[in-house]
């Protein structure tokens, strides 16, 4: 069966293992199609055909979208940038027709997962549980947040609404002082809040942020698959290392609370298609819940892990979305996954 696909953002680290996730199905040939903002963009030495565009939320994306489609037959695109998942879901009519699908949930539902303080609210109404949060709209009130999560006794997250791949994420703790944290750590996410508030100091306005408690227990990246509103697939990979981020070191793990939970998240949305939840439980007590704190509405980079342990969810989702009947009770083995650099090279320029 051959398929034409576009996938966004190809000049990120990730790229390899997704373009995996279709060269290595014997019983599909993929012409693979990549775009990315950057010219240079490493993903070009992986696709087929490569195409510079605009940024994802620039007016000129969709049309340049556009023309990509019809130039190249695509038949579904495959957003791996929040930016552009936000403008291709709001016009999956457009591209639906010309005859490509978006691997992507509705426009509405990805507006509000992928604004973390709006995806809190919306769960919470619908009676999902959800971590302690708050979203303060001034310095008081963030201030008075921190105080109500039970900083300095408890340990608090702070993190921009709308971000990625833990950029502006801190985790605020009086554990170590700020010249241990600054001279010894590696990546620096950690900072008691006096510290932090300072650096705001002089500042007019607060950021869109949200502040919520912070889950102490094991970590979990779940990639589901949903498939005309029932979600069939919630694989989790629990986080070994690091502590916030990209996942580098993982294992694809069975966890019954935490699949029920993504598969109620996913469920209470009314998701399509591929989406990532980002779960951690509460506490390390045996008691304690697996509580979300991050949606992806696209496909995630670990995604690659899961066809090693036996369900390539990439291929299963493109499929469903062309329409063809995919397998609904494939069982994922418990297996390690290290993501590490791979070298590429080329003339100089």
């Amino acid at each position: 069966m051959e398929i034409t696909v576009a996938i966004t953002s190809c000049g990120g680290e990730v790229i390899p293992g997704i373009i995996d996730c279709l060269r290595s199905e014997p019983d599909y040939d993929f012409d693979i199609v990549g775009v990315d903002m950057d010219s240079n963009a490493v993903g070009r030495k992986f696709v087929d055909d490569f195409y510079t565009v605009p940024g994802g939320l620039e007016s000129e994306y969709i049309p340049k979208m556009v023309e990509i489609v019809e130039s190249e037959s695509i038949d579904v695109i495959v957003p791996l940038s929040d930016q552009e998942t936000r403008s291709l879901s709001k016009h999956k009519d457009e591209f639906q027709s010309i005859s490509a699908e978006v691997l992507t949930p509705d426009g509405d539902l990805v507006e509000i997962a992928s604004d973390k303080g709006s995806m809190l609210k919306y769960l919470d109404s619908k009676e999902v549980s959800v971590p302690n949060f708050h979203l303060p709209g001034t310095f008081s009130e963030l201030d008075q947040a921190i105080s109500e999560l039970g900083y300095p006794e408890k340990e608090v997250v702070i993190k921009p609404r709308r971000q990625r791949a833990a950029r502006g994420f801190w985790k605020l703790s009086e554990e170590r002082n700020t010249q241990d944290l600054v001279m010894s750590e590696k990546c620096l996410q950690t900072l008691p809040y006096d510290a932090l508030r300072n650096l705001m100091a002089g500042k007019d306005e607060i950021p869109d942020l949200v502040v919520m408690e912070y889950l102490e227990g094991a970590d979990y990246n779940v990639d589901c698959l949903s498939v005309n509103g029932k979600t069939e697939y919630q694989i989790p990979i629990r986080r070994i290392k690091p502590s916030a981020g990209p996942v580098q070191v993982g294992e694809t793990f069975h966890d019954s609370d935490v699949q029920e939970m993504a598969k109620d998240i996913c469920n209470t949305f009314g998701f399509e298609y591929n989406t990532n939840v980002e779960l951690a439980y509460e506490t390390m007590q045996e008691s304690a819940e697996p509580l979300v704190y991050e949606i992806n509405p696209r496909i995630s980079g670990p995604i690659a892990a899961h066809k090693e342990a036996g369900v390539n969810l990439l291929l299963y989702g493109i499929l469903a979305a062309l329409g063809e009947e995919i397998p609904t009770d494939d069982e994922f083995e418990a297996i390690r996954v290290h993501r590490c650099w791979q070298e590429i090279y080329e003339d100089a320029i």
